[in-house]
């Protein structure tokens, strides 16, 4: 069967249509970056659909706790493990394009530390590795709450240095 010539003006409506319709779909697609920036406390990229939940109080609250929990766990233990290993490890750290990590977590912020250059980081754990929340989904007033839960999931972590695997299962 032939197909019928399409006109200049079918052949342009179509472009627009397709060019509206990707645009439509990159605009409300969420980066995984994006998310774990507004997770992380910090803003996402400018234009990201994500970017109105920073207007939000509780992310404002959460995201200052955050940054002031963060200087302290770098000020009373990163800076120390990172001194440490450049005076200790410089060659390996050198010569280590690949880090294996068996506990990963949120601990691999010490493997990140020992072994800041790795260009790839190989995780393994014993937990599931789980979804990626779809904040958008949050209704008003529940992100603050969401991401106070976070944060104390990572009290642990960034206070004594490990995870309490045992703490996981009532955290969220």
């Amino acid at each position: 069967m032939k197909m019928p010539a399409l006109t200049s003006r079918t052949r342009r409506a179509t472009a627009i249509l397709i060019f509206f319709t990707l645009a439509a779909t990159a605009f409300a697609s969420v980066s995984l970056d994006d998310t774990a920036k507004v997770l992380a406390g910090f803003s996402p990229a400018p234009g990201s659909p994500l970017e109105p939940l920073t207007a939000d109080a509780g992310w404002k609250n959460q995201a200052a706790n955050f940054a002031q929990t963060w200087q302290r766990f770098e000020e009373r233990q990163l800076s120390r493990v990172r001194r440490w290993a450049e005076r200790e490890l410089p060659a390996v750290r050198n010569e280590s394009p690949v880090l294996y990590y068996t506990f990963s977590g949120p601990d691999i912020v010490y493997g990140n530390t020992f072994f800041p250059d790795c260009r790839t980081y190989v995780l393994c754990g014993l937990e599931p590795v789980g979804s990626v929340p779809d904040l958008q989904s949050l209704g008003s007033g529940r992100l603050g709450p969401a991401l106070g839960r976070l944060y104390g999931s990572l009290k642990t972590v960034l206070a004594l240095s490990f995870f309490k695997t045992k703490d996981m299962g009532s955290d969220f």
